[in-house]
């Protein structure tokens, strides 16, 4: 009976230490660690820039210089730790109401290193981009200040679907270093339902061909274009994208006419285009939507023939965690039969009153 005991126990721990390797908790510790020195606290991670840093516990002063930063703090509901933030929510401030008043420190490609000081955040988060995280690493570790580069952007993998898991372990390994992983890892379930309720009506259907240019601003100013962040959210909605492997980058016009694409969506960033949290009047973007199909080259696709040309508004359903939200508006016009029980504004309002802790409201998606 002593021997069995013994087996068992032993079976025990070894199926207990394959559990703990299988479910991650294995791969957490390698990449974080605590050090306890009596009342101090630290904790080292390896950032999405693979640099291993150390960091205070708890944070209590952080800042970011990137609008995906600064929306990961208000998912997290870690506003009141915030002392600095992008000069980029100035564009739409009423978005984030408890982050529009905190001191503006600038970008990522320009940070403002006076107010930086003046603010003295125990960490700063920025984005990956070696170009713009080299010197602010440099500059920022003279003054005592950490960085840690995350981008919480759907930004690396081989699919949409691996994009989405490398901003969902940035936002709970964020969570991990702020005492919000329990908060963190609930928005990831929420947000990956959604992403499979769509998933599970597109599968096996023909899938639309779509192109997602870059931008409004761009098309009208330029008459040129971008392939990106439209990207994000074509093959998460069930649509084919007609970019494939192409990276961002600049297309033709006579690229464009050549994919004839049966579907174009088509970014916008800025409020004055008609699309944004503060926008209650339809009026504006419908202008500068009447402006961007008579572009001679849109004007010219399958798109146009059949009234499949959008505009979305990239911070409220592109950017971060927010490609779920830009996947179902998308979803909804590709496919209104698989869709038609569903309605991206009651999705978008949960979104908005959930995890931003804000009422809904503007326009995001037209028409």
């Amino acid at each position: 009976m002593v021997g069995k005991n013994h087996s068992d126990q032993a079976w025990a721990l070894l199926l207990g230490m394959v559990f703990w390797v299988l479910s991650g908790y294995g791969a957490t510790a390698s990449a974080q660690s605590w050090k306890d020195n009596g009342p101090e606290k630290e904790i080292t991670i390896v950032d999405s820039a693979g640099r291993k840093i150390t960091l205070p516990q708890p944070l209590e002063r952080i800042a970011g210089l990137q609008t995906s930063a600064c929306n990961a703090f208000s998912l997290l509901q870690l506003e009141d730790r915030v002392v600095g933030v992008t000069e980029y929510l100035g564009g739409d401030p009423k978005m984030y109401p408890r982050l529009k008043d905190k001191p503006n420190v600038g970008s990522v490609y320009t940070p403002n290193y006076e107010i930086l000081a003046q603010e003295n955040p125990q960490v700063v988060f920025m984005g990956t981009a070696a170009v713009n995280l080299d010197p602010a690493v440099a500059k920022l570790g003279i003054m005592g200040v950490a960085v840690a580069a995350f981008d919480f952007q759907p930004m690396k993998g081989r699919d949409a679907y691996e994009r989405e898991a490398y901003y969902d372990r940035e936002l709970i390994q964020l969570g991990r270093m702020t005492g919000k992983e329990e908060r963190a890892r609930a928005f990831v379930r929420w947000k990956t339902n959604i992403l499979d309720m769509i998933r599970h009506r597109t599968r096996g259907i023909e899938k639309k061909r779509v192109l997602g240019i870059n931008s409004v601003s761009q098309i009208l100013n330029k008459n040129s274009f971008t392939i990106w962040s439209g990207k994000r959210i074509i093959e998460l909605a069930g649509g084919l994208d007609v970019t494939d492997e192409l990276v961002a980058q600049d297309v033709s016009g006579e690229w464009i006419l050549e994919e004839n694409p049966e579907v174009v969506i088509v970014s916008s960033y800025w409020l004055k285009e008609g699309l944004g949290f503060d926008v209650s009047d339809p009026g504006r973007v419908a202008e500068v939507y009447r402006k961007v199909v008579r572009n001679s080259v849109i004007s010219q696709t399958r798109a146009y023939e059949t009234g499949d040309v959008y505009l979305f508004g990239y911070y409220g359903v592109a950017s971060g965690g927010q490609t779920v939200l830009g996947a179902l508006y998308l979803a909804k016009r590709l496919y209104p039969s698989l869709f038609f029980d569903v309605d991206p504004k009651a999705f978008h309002a949960a979104y908005f009153q959930k995890w931003l802790n804000i009422e809904y409201q503007g326009l995001w998606f037209y028409p």
